[in-house]
């Protein structure tokens, strides 16, 4: 029996540790170079639940743990962020999913390597013990981490409203013949054009793709333009909401910022365009700091009149 909804939003997906390097100086191919390394834990799925909880919002973050102590560290995070991970899988002998890039001495990635294979342990199986959890939360917000197996599982058998972020241009397509069961869904340009298989250039083939979006049963579109803002349909209204010119430190983790703001909106029962203002709030506040989910991620700002 499917459990009454609850006032908890319920996140599927990765979490990362990261391992940034960064050199010095004009980096030296197959050699050693001086320079900095830092960790930090990540992930499309965390990043959500992190500013989910930040905007006050209960979350259990479903997702796939290794035998080692990053885990440990992330449990032990997440016990202080107020996310709940009692649905996770641990899985033994397994190291937690990782993500390593190297940077040059300008900043630019020059070399990265993920290790994530450990999520195809969330097997459709594995699903089928969390779907009471699962199909009792007010929202569901799935990153495309997972195998295909275990998004055309969840789509057939979620009865939450599904958000969907398709994470990147590699693992977009996975989502493509499961749109009927999709509440919403946020891509950039970039992936809509793969999902879609069209071009878009202009602010017309944006709302063209939105539409076509409707027309393959997503009920709230939102594609993401970076600098340009964000385009919101739903059946009823579509439109823009723009970004204005927020002062930019970074843009690791904007899209993440916004997903949570908007699903915040949706929770709120806000019609489609404040879903998308909320977001576009919520991106803003990442911007601002080095970090991929700000500490300063609060409700009021995200709640706030002005963009």
């Amino acid at each position: 029996m499917t459990q009454k909804k609850q006032d908890y939003i319920c996140v599927i997906g990765a979490v990362n540790v990261d391992i940034i390097a960064a050199s010095y100086v004009r980096l030296i191919h197959q050699d050693s170079n001086p320079g900095t390394v830092k960790i930090s834990y990540g992930g499309v799925g965390r990043n959500i639940a992190e500013n989910l909880s930040r905007l006050g919002q209960r979350v259990e973050l479903i997702t796939a743990l290794g035998d080692d102590l990053h885990a440990e560290e992330i449990n032990d995070q997440c016990e202080e962020l107020n996310i709940s991970l009692k649905h996770s899988l641990h899985v033994k002998d397994e190291s937690t999913s990782m993500y390593i890039c190297i940077n040059d001495d300008r900043g630019e990635m020059q070399l990265a390597v993920s290790a994530m294979e450990i999520y195809d342990k969330m097997t459709p199986e594995f699903f089928e013990t969390k779907l009471d959890v699962i199909n009792g939360a007010s929202a569901v917000v799935m990153d495309l981490n997972l195998s295909a197996s275990a998004v055309k599982y969840l789509c057939k058998y979620v009865k939450a409203p599904i958000f969907v972020d398709p994470v990147s241009t590699r693992k977009a397509l996975k989502i493509k013949s499961c749109l009927k069961q999709v509440y919403a869904i946020k891509p950039n340009r970039m992936e809509a054009e793969l999902i879609l298989g069209r071009k878009i250039k202009t602010d017309e083939d944006v709302l063209s793709a939105a539409k076509r979006f409707l027309d393959l049963g997503v009920q709230r579109v939102f594609i993401s333009l970076a600098e340009n803002g964000v385009c919101y349909a739903d059946e009823d209204s579509t439109g823009f909401v723009r970004a204005g010119k927020p002062r930019v430190v970074n843009t690791t983790g904007c899209g993440d910022a916004f997903m949570a703001g908007m699903v915040t909106g949706f929770v709120q029962h806000k019609e489609t365009k404040e879903c998308a203002e909320m977001g576009q709030r919520a991106s803003g506040i990442c911007l601002r700091t080095e970090r991929a989910v700000s500490i300063n991620m609060n409700l009021k700002e995200v709640e706030g009149d002005i963009l």
